[in-house]
């Protein structure tokens, strides 16, 4: 009775330790992820500021076309 008790701990123990390195390992992958996806939107950040400025200089152009096609 006591011996089965005691196996029936080191069982529990070594279950939670194994549930206790998942949750690790998870929280490694969950936290490289959030890496990954700051650096994925920082990008996109600056190309959307890059498209902005070549849109915003295009137009500029244009406006100085049709003011000058204008006189």
């Amino acid at each position: 009775d006591f011996m089965q008790l005691k196996l029936d701990l080191q069982e529990l123990l070594l279950a939670k330790e194994e549930q206790e390195e998942l949750l690790r390992r998870r929280e490694r992958e969950l936290t490289a992820l959030k890496g990954a996806l700051k650096e994925e939107v920082a990008t996109h950040d600056q190309e959307v500021d890059k498209l902005r400025e070549q849109y915003e200089k295009e137009i500029r152009k244009l406006q100085t076309a049709v003011e000058e096609a204008k006189q």
